[in-house]
């Protein structure tokens, strides 16, 4: 559940690498089991863009995702048990829920040393998308497990 630490900074741009202990399914079916999972896990999570791509020959997931509270996904966070009532009131109640803007979020995923590898960058702006796009890609094209 992606709850941005503080809800009145409208620039909240963050970029993070996530490796996993090794490669579950293949790229085409992992796409396709994003929508079920988000809804299952993160309800404030709409898939927006999902996709296949290349960068230097590794075939990498990609997706543009929307996170934003509605009164609708609330209700659902809270009925899967993701979202208490006291977990909301703790972030300031509803209210604040509905008022953080939405922030668009870029996912790649690809896999390494048989290991996926998912880069996530997080941005509230349109114009921070391409920074955000040329650091993510930067990583995948450069990515090395130890």
């Amino acid at each position: 559940m992606l709850i941005p630490s503080d809800a009145s900074n409208n620039t909240n741009t963050n970029i993070n690498v996530v490796v996993s202990e090794e490669v579950k399914m293949p790229l085409d079916k992992y796409l396709s089991a994003i929508p079920a999972t988000y809804e299952q896990v993160s309800p404030n999570i709409k898939v927006d863009l999902s996709e296949i791509r290349t960068l230097d020959d590794k075939e990498v997931a990609y997706n543009e995702n929307t996170v934003q509270f509605t009164d609708e996904n609330i209700q659902k966070c809270i009925e899967k048990g993701i979202l208490t009532e006291q977990m909301i009131e703790a972030n300031g109640g509803k209210e604040a829920l509905l008022n953080i803007p939405a922030q668009k979020q870029i996912q790649m995923t690809f896999y390494l040393d048989n290991k996926s590898t998912t880069v996530t960058g997080t941005y509230t702006e349109d114009n921070e998308k391409e920074n955000v796009l040329k650091a993510m890609t930067t990583i995948v094209q450069t990515a090395k497990i130890k």
